[in-house]
């Protein structure tokens, strides 16, 4: 079993298939490895997820969705996962 996390589920206007070059853009223009990502529109979390899947923290993410993903993202995150992991 990967330790990897996944994107719960895909979607017509998902981004998962462009999560990894979306990451790889992100950190190359990163000023410092302390830097704050803000995944403005963030749907599923697939960039997100990537960014934590290549070892960025998750506290120096922040999602942000006002769709109904949001909603279950934090209802999710406050129920099943651990903070410090995601």
């Amino acid at each position: 079993m990967s330790s990897l996390l996944r994107v719960p589920c895909s979607y017509q206007g998902g981004k998962q298939r462009i999560a990894a070059q979306v990451v790889d853009h992100l950190l190359e223009a990163a000023p410092n490895h302390n830097s704050r990502f803000y995944d403005l529109c963030c749907g599923s979390g697939a960039v997100s997820i990537e960014l934590v899947n290549r070892g960025v923290e998750p506290s120096r993410i922040w999602m942000l969705d006002i769709s109904t993903w949001g909603f279950f993202l934090v209802s999710y995150r406050l129920r099943y996962i651990q903070y410090g992991r995601f």
